[in-house]
C-alpha cells in the first residue's frame, strides 16, 4: 500500500475523536512530505479537521461539515503533539469547571502544563508549571492541585464544598487524593501542599472508617 493508502485507512478505522499527527505518522511511515499531503487531502474530504500546523482531528461528519473539537480538546491536542502526554489539566476557572465546584464557562480555556508550553491556540492560553512530578496526575488531579494553589479565589464553593467534592471524586476512583498530596508535597506552594495533605488525611480517615 501507498502512503496515502495507509493514511487513509487508519483514519477510516479510528473512532471518532481520535488524534493524526503528522510528526508520529512521518516517523512511523519514513516519508513527511507524503503524510503531510496525505492528511490534507483526507481533510479536504470532510473526514479530518486542521486544528494546528500538522494536527489533525476526526470529527463527525454532518450535512453541514465536520465538526470540531471544543477548545479544551484542542488545547490537549497540541500539547501532545509537542510531547505533553500527562500531567497536563485545567487551571483557574477552567479548572473549577471541569471539578464541578464552578457554572462558569470561562471565555478562555486555561490549561496548566509541566514545562514550557507551546504558544497560544485560538481560545486556549497555557500555562508554565515547573515541576516534573505532575506527569504522575491525570487532568482532574492537575484541576485540583491548581484549584489548591488559588482557593478560595477562581471558585464557587467554600472549603467544606471543595472537600465534599473531591472526596466523591476520589471515592469514585477519578481522582487519588494520596497522589495529589504526594505531588504537592515536592512542589513550592506551601498553602497547596497543606491544603492537599489535609484532603488525602480525610480520604485515609474515610477509608478507615468504612473499612
Amino acid at each position: 500500500m501507498s502512503i496515502a493508502e495507509v493514511v487513509r485507512d487508519e483514519v477510516a478505522r479510528a473512532p471518532i475523536g481520535s488524534w493524526f499527527i503528522v510528526k508520529d505518522l512521518a516517523e512511523r511511515l519514513g516519508q513527511r512530505r507524503a503524510v503531510e499531503i496525505a492528511l490534507g487531502r483526507v481533510a479536504q474530504s470532510g473526514e479530518l479537521v486542521l486544528v494546528r500546523r500538522g494536527l489533525y482531528w476526526k470529527g463527525v461528519k454532518t450535512r453541514f461539515g465536520t465538526t470540531k473539537p471544543d477548545t479544551f480538546i484542542a488545547g490537549l491536542g497540541v500539547l501532545r503533539a509537542v510531547g505533553f502526554e500527562s500531567g497536563v489539566g485545567p487551571t483557574g476557572w477552567s479548572a473549577s469547571h471541569a471539578l464541578g465546584l464552578s457554572t462558569q464557562i470561562p471565555a478562555e480555556t486555561h490549561i496548566a502544563v509541566p514545562g514550557r508550553p507551546p504558544a497560544p491556540s485560538l481560545g486556549v492560553k497555557y500555562h508554565e508549571r515547573s515541576s516534573r512530578w505532575r506527569t504522575n496526575l491525570g487532568l482532574l488531579e492537575v484541576a485540583l492541585l491548581e484549584i489548591l494553589r488559588e482557593f478560595p479565589y477562581q471558585i464557587e464553593a467554600d472549603w467544606e464544598m471543595l472537600e465534599e467534592r473531591a472526596l466523591k471524586l476520589h471515592t469514585e476512583g477519578k481522582l487519588d487524593l494520596i497522589k495529589v498530596a504526594a505531588v504537592s508535597a515536592k512542589e513550592t506552594h506551601c498553602a497547596a501542599r497543606d491544603r492537599a495533605g489535609s484532603l488525602a488525611r480525610s480520604a485515609q480517615q474515610k477509608t478507615q472508617l468504612s473499612a
